[in-house]
């Protein structure tokens, strides 16, 4: 096998021990810092969500409480108006 000094004499590339290896191990590294780093990012986005959006299901029931009750208020409104031109009626022959 051929020393260093031979094999960069003859035109051959010399890599440093090792080298294929460390490219590896920083390959792996950096796909494990990726995957860390969009599970967190998946995290955050849920708990903004959680803190910001809005629950449909909830906002759809709350519409329909508020629709129930303005109609239950117009059948007072209208039961009231019915009293008080019954009274005027009676007051006024």
């Amino acid at each position: 096998m051929p020393s260093r000094s031979e094999s960069a004499q003859s035109g051959g590339s010399v890599a440093p021990a090792g080298a294929g290896g460390a490219k590896a191990s920083d390959s792996a590294g950096a796909s494990s810092q990726l995957a860390t780093e969009q599970a967190v990012r998946t995290s955050l986005q849920g708990q903004l969500s959680g803190e910001t959006g809005v629950d449909m299901d909830a906002q759809m029931s709350n519409l329909i409480a508020l629709q129930n009750a303005y109609g239950a208020n117009a059948k007072v409104i209208g039961a009231v108006q019915s009293l008080y031109s019954a009274l005027l009626a009676m007051v006024n022959p």
